[in-house]
């Protein structure tokens, strides 16, 4: 159960100080060490190499890094993108002597700690611990090839037969036979039963569920918030960056806790920016206290909660004003909205389905249809005297003034009734209104529907809390199409009436109007008992933040209070109209500075280039931002162009640090430049993946397996230090023999120890082609026969080999491979790959909605759990995204737009 609690103000002194609403969090052990910053510190030797950012990294695909395919690490180029190893496809495997054998678990246990747990770790942890860490439930049927001895994953025997034959890679004789099938028989007590594997998409007709959540807003999201809601435009997001965690490679608080720390920058803060902006107008001037309040409440706050205010968050502010005057009671009244939980968090949680029903929301689905009217549109020839309208929160609402007197009794053409023409639609119709009435009892009215009832009714007396949609009446029998005129009476003084919604009906002059109907959105009669439904403003909230990374601006919190957010045209056009508006081009841009990491390039250091200018780190991380984009909104623009684009984005900043010629001035412009285009030639991502000395092939070839195909690697184990002494050895005696080393054959030698091969042999070094950009991101002079000049840091120029293979393209244990000269070669050939358009599903999924799309999308620092049915109703929304991407010429855009409205952003479970 998730309890809220809205807090209380304290005011002393005429200074205020916001006690925390306490909304529990079960604090989460700190990140954990495998994060990719501190990737491979035991086989890559004493340059300490870095990841291309501090961003703990999302692991991507369960899967085995214990392959030790016997391959040459130079392969040549294939005049075939992608080709197919079958040798692992069979089960006929030479003899191991295991076949026969029983295995004893008891046994296996010590033989496992004896050959194995160096690597692999203690399997209690599911391996992560170790260097070469395999979840076991996939492990068992993971496909490697190893010299010929094939693990298909069809039976324990042939996991035996492959841990016989390979394991452990440092002598492969030394656990052979009897000691192989004890192994596998320790491992098989740990497989995950068959149902927690990775789910495919059933059925995608079945209502789709995300998850209930509440989450204190990132960094980024304060800071777009506060200033859409202010006007201001200084930093003080920065000041709460340092508390952000990370899931799956972005900014996640979903399970963060508000320490103590924490809550004093929020309360700084805000004591700041309600300062300048009680100095500087904001967010409105006003002299009158009462005046003052008004607005705050039904402006500042509601756009700041995201929703009208109850009456008792209204009357607290409005003491504020009416205790400090028009200047202090707006500074205290800011910094305790900014303090405010529910301005601080969003608040994804719901309302149970038959609470939702019986609120009304959401009717206008199927073929039933909705109509809403503003009241202060009434029929003209209305004796509505006396009443007057007020706006409130962008409200125009109609309010019976003060009077004297109650109305017990209505009767036709009196004083203070409302009229509206309306047209059945069908049999039955429902009325509901949006009203305030504090008072219940005496703030309340009158209504009959004529034409079906001559009688009036008795009084509607409800109670509210500030502004809410209440149920008044329904009706059954009537004739579709018959034109009725509904009359409301007012009893007393106070009532304030904003809108009235029929379903089942239309607002009309007595012109029949067509409902408006879409058969996409499920009707909440459809979501099952137990779940839960976003109310419509929640709702707006949530898609707001998911596509602009903001709160929802005016237009949006219209459509939730017009229950204009129900069918799948009504939201499709939110969701276009958001992410191509500013703040949703930027959030994209945002998310791929992310995804790619490319935005920490701006913080790079490189002393020993001097043209390598903060503003030349500035232009390559916006380089990769405008690439991006254009992918992104260019309808013409193919995805595939992210990777195979022959042209880039630069200024003239960048373009003279690439060589670019002439033309160019502060704007960022698609420029043609030899050897450049896409992501991987990008100066960003070449110069992260780098050191100060030399080039980082490690790194890169780990990045495109992490971030571009979204295979993990896992990360070593500290315990390798011994063996980095051996591979400095090693290294320093090739050097010795040879003289100077270029890059590639630095690397290959330090990770040359048997205990590396899990991941080095198939899976990373293979990869070093694409070294024909150094540390900075400059591209190498060719030296012929498909090698560049590479010069050290002493000066010294050495050739570098540019062949390489990816083996396993769409999976890290399948046995494809993409052989390859350069980078650019590479980036061609993956972008014809169904593996780079399932990693954008991914991580957009994971952008936005903020959970992992699978059960093996998994986070090394908090592994997080799905559901058997999130599972398979995720792999379901996958489906419909790639779709959409299919359907429309590969457009990110519409991938992310057809994600907007998918059910299980409103459904919650």
């Amino acid at each position: 159960m998730i309890s809220k609690s809205a807090g209380r103000l304290n005011i002393a002194n005429k200074k205020l100080r916001w006690s925390y609403g306490v909304i529990p969090f079960v604090k989460l052990p700190s990140l954990a060490a495998l994060a990719c910053a501190t990737f491979l510190t035991a086989c890559t030797g004493e340059l300490e190499e870095t990841s291309s950012s501090s961003i703990p990294q999302a692991s991507s695909s369960l899967g085995g890094s214990n392959s030790s395919d016997s391959t040459s690490n130079s392969p040549s180029s294939s005049s075939s993108d992608i080709t197919s190893n079958s040798s692992a496809s069979s089960d006929s495997n030479p003899s191991t002597g295991v076949e026969g054998l029983i295995g004893e678990a008891a046994s296996g246990a010590d033989e496992w700690e004896m050959h194995c747990a160096l690597c692999h770790g203690n399997l209690n942890t599911i391996g992560s611990d170790g260097r070469v860490n395999v979840a076991i439930g996939t492990a068992i049927r993971f496909n490697a090839d190893g010299g010929g001895i094939s693990n298909t994953g069809k039976s324990y025997d042939s996991l035996a037969s492959y841990i016989a034959a390979e394991m452990p890679p440092v002598d492969a004789t030394a656990c052979n036979a009897q000691c192989a099938a004890d192994v596998a028989a320790y491992m098989e007590t740990f497989a995950e039963p068959e149902q927690s594997k990775p789910f495919a998409c059933s059925s995608e007709s079945e209502l789709m569920y995300g998850q209930r959540t509440i989450r204190l807003l990132t960094s980024r999201e304060y800071q777009n918030s506060i200033e859409d809601l202010l006007g201001l435009t200084d930093e003080f997001g920065d000041k709460l960056a340092n508390y952000d965690s990370y899931l799956g490679g972005f900014v996640s608080t979903a399970a963060q806790a508000v320490s103590d720390r924490l809550a004093e920058a929020h309360l700084d803060n805000a004591e700041k920016i309600a300062s300048w902006a009680a100095e500087n107008g904001k967010p409105f001037t006003c002299n009158n206290a009462a005046t003052c309040a008004t607005k705050f409440i039904n402006e500042t706050a509601y756009r700041a909660f995201r929703r009208p205010l109850t009456a008792t968050e209204s009357e607290e502010y409005r003491k504020l004003f009416t205790s400090f005057g028009t200047t202090v009671g707006m500074e205290a009244a800011l910094t305790a909205l900014l303090t405010s939980p529910q301005f601080l968090y969003r608040d994804e949680t719901g309302i149970s389905i038959q609470e939702a029903i019986e609120k009304g929301y959401y009717d206008n689905q199927g073929s039933i249809a909705s109509a809403t009217v503003e009241a202060e549109s009434y029929d003209p020839a209305s004796p509505a005297s006396p009443f007057e309208t007020q706006i409130e929160g962008g409200r125009t609402v109609v309010v019976w003034p003060g009077q004297g007197g109650e109305n017990t009794q209505a009767t036709d053409n009196a004083q203070g009734q409302l009229f509206y023409q309306v047209v059945a639609t069908s049999p039955d119709l429902s009325l509901f209104a949006t009203v305030n009435m504090p008072n219940g009892t005496d703030d309340s009215f009158h209504y009959k529907l004529e034409g079906r009832d001559n009688a009036w009714t008795a009084q509607n007396n409800v109670r509210t809390n500030g502004y809410e949609e209440i149920a008044v009446a329904s009706w059954s029998g009537l004739t579709a199409g018959q034109v009725y005129t509904l009359k409301i009476q007012r009893r007393e003084d106070g009532t304030k009436i904003d809108a009235f919604r029929l379903v089942g009906g239309d607002f009309s002059s007595g012109e029949v109007q067509e409902p408006s109907q879409s058969t996409e959105v499920a009707p909440l009669a459809d979501a099952d008992a137990d779940a839960y439904v976003l109310p419509p403003y929640e709702f707006a909230s949530a898609l707001s933040f998911m596509f602009t990374g903001s709160l929802p601006d005016l237009t949006l919190l219209q459509a939730a209070r017009n229950d204009a957010l129900t069918t799948s045209e009504q939201i499709a056009a939110q969701v276009e109209r958001l992410v191509n508006s500013a703040r949703g081009r930027e959030h994209f841009s945002n998310f791929v500075g992310a995804w790619m990491q490319t935005d920490g390039v701006a913080e790079l250091q490189r002393g020993t280039v001097a043209e390598f200018t903060p503003a030349v780190r500035s232009a390559m991380a916006e380089e990769v931002r405008a690439l991006f984009r254009h992918v992104f909104y260019d309808d013409a623009v193919p995805f595939s162009e992210f990777y195979s684009a022959d042209y880039t984005f630069v200024n003239r900043t960048l373009g003279d640090f690439y060589g670019a010629q002439g033309g160019l001035d502060d704007n960022f412009a698609k420029t043609y430049i030899d050897g450049r285009g896409g992501i991987l030639t990008s100066g960003a991502f070449m110069s992260l993946n780098a050191h100060d000395n030399r080039t980082a092939p490690i790194l890169r070839a780990v990045d495109i397996r992490e971030l571009m195909l979204c295979q993990h690697i896992a990360a070593p184990n500290a315990e390798l230090v011994a063996d980095r002494d051996a591979a400095q050895k090693l290294v320093e005696a090739h050097q010795q023999t040879y003289g100077a080393i270029n890059s590639r054959t630095f690397f290959e030698l330090y990770t040359q120890d048997a205990a590396c091969d899990g991941c080095h042999k198939r899976i990373i070094n293979p990869l070093f082609g694409l070294e024909d950009f150094d540390s900075v991101g400059r591209i190498r002079p060719p030296a012929g026969g498909g090698s560049v000049i590479e010069t050290l840091e002493g000066g010294e120029e050495v050739e570098v080999a540019l062949a390489g293979t990816l083996y396993g393209v769409e999976s890290i244990t399948e046995n494809s491979q993409i052989d390859f000269v350069g980078t650019r070669d590479l980036a061609m050939k993956l972008s014809s790959t169904q593996a780079i358009k399932s990693c954008l599903i991914r991580k957009g999924f994971r952008f936005v909605t903020g959970l992992p799309a699978s059960h093996d999308d998994f986070d090394l620092n908090q592994p997080e759990s799905l559901s058997d049915k999130q599972a398979e109703d995720y792999a379901c929304a996958a489906n419909t995204m790639q779709a959409a991407l299919d359907d429309s010429n590969e457009s990110p855009r519409a991938m992310f737009e057809r994600l907007g409205t998918l059910e299980l952003i409103r459904f919650r479970k």
